[in-house]
């Protein structure tokens, strides 16, 4: 495309071009704002994994600004999320994933589920079950944020939670029921209800795969305690 003019290129790319150019005088710092939103998914990918090597291998610093969490967290060695024009938390993409301080930043990384209930001696009751928290929130109103791939599902014909890996899970008494189940690449994000005295509480379970319960069917619910986060409301 060399005899081409800029006008003549496709918005990705112009911002190929861009992103070369950026990196052509061999800068120690670069910083980049929004640097692949003209890219379709697919060269996203190809471009930013090519962009990473290219950085740690010339030891070039960047300041990347995105709303993309996915993109955050595979470009960046520390991230700081601004809500309101201030950053709210700021750390390794693995402590704000595991340790969020607020439910604004649980969710930036990901959906979630939103409960509420009031704690009694460190502990929180809700129709997913039990779950241990500080004696700080001790007779206070607390938000139970559950991640979407913290609930697990299972048959009810088949299921054993002694095993080594499911011990910590947290049952739930009530049945849960598959409303739909939708295939999202390399996950299913199914649809369930869970009636406890005539009211229907809706949950949406991301599980690894293809799907394999079916519309209506009655299913055993637990949830990974691991992946639950509470904050006084």
């Amino acid at each position: 495309l060399g005899n081409n003019y800029p006008h003549e290129l496709s918005g990705g790319q112009q911002q190929q071009v861009a992103l070369i150019r950026s990196m052509a005088s061999d800068p120690k710092i670069i910083f980049l704002d929004e640097p692949y939103s003209n890219l379709d998914s697919r060269l996203k990918e190809k471009i930013r994994d090519q962009m990473l090597h290219i950085l740690r291998e010339h030891k070039i610093s960047a300041l990347l600004v995105t709303h993309d969490p996915e993109e955050a967290m595979f470009m960046s060695d520390k991230i700081g999320v601004l809500n309101n024009g201030c950053i709210e938390q700021f750390g390794s993409p693995i402590d704000l994933y595991l340790r969020p301080k607020s439910t604004f930043i649980a969710e930036f990384f990901g959906d979630i589920n939103i409960l509420e209930g009031i704690v009694k001696d460190g502990s929180v009751s809700t129709v997913l079950g039990t779950f241990n928290c500080s004696q700080k929130f001790n007779n206070k109103k607390v938000k139970i944020v559950i991640r979407e791939e913290a609930i697990k599902l299972f048959s009810t014909n088949n299921i054993d939670l002694n095993t080594k890996d499911k011990t910590n899970f947290v049952k739930s008494s009530y049945y849960g029921y598959v409303i739909e189940a939708r295939l999202l690449a390399g996950s299913s994000l199914v649809h369930l209800s869970l009636k406890v005295d005539e009211i229907n509480f809706h949950f949406h379970a991301r599980i690894p795969g293809l799907n394999f319960f079916k519309v209506d069917e009655k299913v055993i619910v637990a949830t990974d305690p691991k992946q639950i986060f509470i904050f006084e409301q």
